[in-house]
């Protein structure tokens, strides 16, 4: 009987390894096997319990952490998620390099050699539905009922914007040509309030996409973040922490048994309205790379925002996760491949959501070729307390009797009453927002051609 560190041991490796190591077990390999069915040559060597981590949860549980489960070594050693690493993207998608895993400042981050970005890698992952139970498997090998997760490359920085080009852009870069804010003000250049490094706003949906296919007219690869990635980002994240509440405190420290805990901390969030009005009219502030001493690692680091004189008037905590600046708060985020539309029937008000992963089909308003994935009762708002979840592990809010401390911890606003088509922003911002914000924390309600001072995106490169 082939021992679970003799299956982990021989498993580690190429293609061509995991098939020589599988022949020299006795298993036939012989034909051209793709490497997804590699996964019922795996199962003739007996249980895979010990090739993925994951985690359960009850619906029926207020409490937003979750339990562990699979191979409690690999929730130490999370392999998959130390695959994630910042690097640097040329426009045809090449790799030039990867940046210093412990602090990125010493690498070249203004655009010159490429755009900063994160890699997820590729791997395998699983949804189960067991009554109240839900469970979301990740492995390095596909494994009987798992399905690929498609390597893709996250912009490590809420988008700028490289004026002279109209290119979206994830970089550090404190020129004029790269301000940022919502309305490219030159006033402020020289003060605190400059937007010179900040990222960009204000620009719709529409207006993004296009800003982001101009790194390479050619292809549809350079988009703005998918929702689907945003799943992608979603269950890694619950997985490594246990927890669906982004927003416990950071913690730099193992517990006892060598697992992540806490989260991501409050982040960008619990600026009053006139505050943050007055400040710069409610759009961005932090600049560009202010976590990147964390290099590929989590965490946050304090930005103190000042007056003319000089004097601090609020200090905030810029969160990171493995190298992704401010994955929630300051400013929401444009996501692309959602349309939702409202609708009114005799038997209620009624939600109707579509997505797509595919590039191509990202448009305003048109569903075809996009999969419809829910029908929803309508809701003003509220946190989340369910999810679409499903086969696809659909981050999609359901209902919304909540709260800050339970659940999902996150608020979902699906948005007027109206025939317009919806998009959605996610995130949250700095306005106010506290406990609501998070992850899935998520805004519908501007159709894909609206835009406010409050509203950026994140670049993204989906390989062909």
């Amino acid at each position: 009987m082939t021992t679970t560190t003799e299956k982990l041991k021989y498993l580690n490796g190429t293609k061509e390894a995991i098939k020589d190591a599988l022949i020299e077990k006795g298993v036939d390999m012989s034909g051209d096997i793709p490497f997804r069915e590699y996964a019922d040559k795996i199962r003739e060597l007996g249980p895979t319990d010990d090739l993925y981590y994951g985690i359960e949860f009850n619906t029926t549980t207020s409490s937003p952490d979750c339990t562990r489960i699979g191979n409690m070594n690999l929730h130490r050693s999370l392999p998959i998620h130390n695959r994630m690493r910042g690097c640097l993207l040329d426009d045809n998608g090449n790799v030039i390099e990867y940046l210093n895993q412990h602090d990125w400042t010493i690498n070249t981050r203004d655009g010159s050699r490429g755009q900063v970005m994160v890699q997820l890698p590729e791997y395998y992952r699983k949804f189960e539905t067991d009554g109240d139970v839900r469970r979301v498997k990740v492995s390095e090998y596909p494994l009987p009922g798992y399905h690929l997760v498609k390597k893709k490359y996250i912009g490590a920085y809420e988008a700028a914007l490289q004026h002279s080009t109209s290119k979206l852009c994830s970089v550090v870069n404190f020129t004029v040509d790269y301000r940022g804010g919502g309305n490219n003000n030159a006033g402020y250049d020289g003060t605190p309030r400059s937007f010179l490094g900040r990222p960009h706003a204000n620009s719709s949906r529409e207006v993004y996409r296009t800003y982001a296919r101009n790194r390479n007219p050619n292809t549809t690869n350079w988009n703005i973040i998918p929702f689907t990635a945003c799943g992608d980002l979603y269950w890694l994240y619950a997985v490594e922490y246990a927890t669906f509440d982004t927003q416990k405190p950071v913690s730099y420290t193992k517990d006892d048994n060598g697992f992540a805990q806490g989260g991501l901390g409050v982040g960008v969030t619990e600026w009053d309205f006139n505050g943050w009005h007055g400040f710069n009219y409610n759009t961005s502030f932090i600049p560009c790379g202010w976590t990147d001493n964390l290099g590929n690692g989590s965490g946050e680091v304090v930005y103190d925002v000042k007056d003319s004189k000089g004097a601090i008037i609020r200090t905030f905590m810029v969160p990171r996760y493995r190298g992704i600046e401010n994955i929630f708060g300051h400013l929401w985020k444009w996501v692309d491949g959602y349309i939702g539309f409202f609708s009114q029937t005799p038997d209620g008000d009624f939600y109707d959501i579509y997505i797509t992963e595919n590039p191509d089909l990202f448009n305003l308003s048109d569903t075809s070729g996009y999969r419809h994935v829910a029908k929803i009762p309508y809701y003003d708002g509220g946190f989340i307390d369910s999810i679409v979840f499903g086969e696809e592990g659909l981050i999609i809010p359901v209902t919304t009797n909540g709260s800050s401390t339970t659940y999902f911890c996150d608020e979902s606003f699906l948005g007027p009453v109206d025939d317009i088509p919806h998009a959605i922003a996610m995130g949250g911002s700095a306005l106010n927002a506290g406990g609501g914000c998070g992850l899935i924390d998520q805004l519908a309600s501007n159709n894909g051609d609206g835009h406010d001072n409050s509203v950026g995106t994140r670049l993204c490169y989906i390989p062909n």
